[in-house]
């Protein structure tokens, strides 16, 4: 694996760590309870019981749940749209009822 285009490492890398800079938070579509902002590495030193695993192995770890998180994802987005079905045909139903000229 190692020298191999997956080969890439996994690591945490906190808070307060010399080199390690948080930047501006960016404004984005959906999900705002997660945070999405700038990071800055400038020579940042991991040490040794902050890397994650076999250091070549990063790849195949982060690829081993991807189908689930996909499938959460997919389950996630239909309750949504269920939910918002539920509320607006009704609310739909309504207003076309109400707009019309009595007789």
């Amino acid at each position: 694996m190692r020298g191999s285009r997956h080969a890439i490492g996994l690591f945490v890398v906190e808070a307060g760590m010399p080199g390690f800079t948080r930047g501006r938070k960016l404004k984005k579509i959906g999900l705002h309870a997660q945070d999405t902002a700038e990071l800055f590495f400038d020579n940042v030193r991991i040490p040794k019981e902050n890397v994650l695993g076999d250091p070549a192995r990063g790849f195949l770890y982060m690829s081993e749940l991807l189908a689930e998180e996909r499938l959460q994802v997919a389950i996630g987005s239909i309750i949504c749209a269920c939910a918002q079905d539920l509320f607006a045909t009704p609310a739909a139903r309504c207003r076309h009822w109400c707009a019309s000229p009595r007789r």
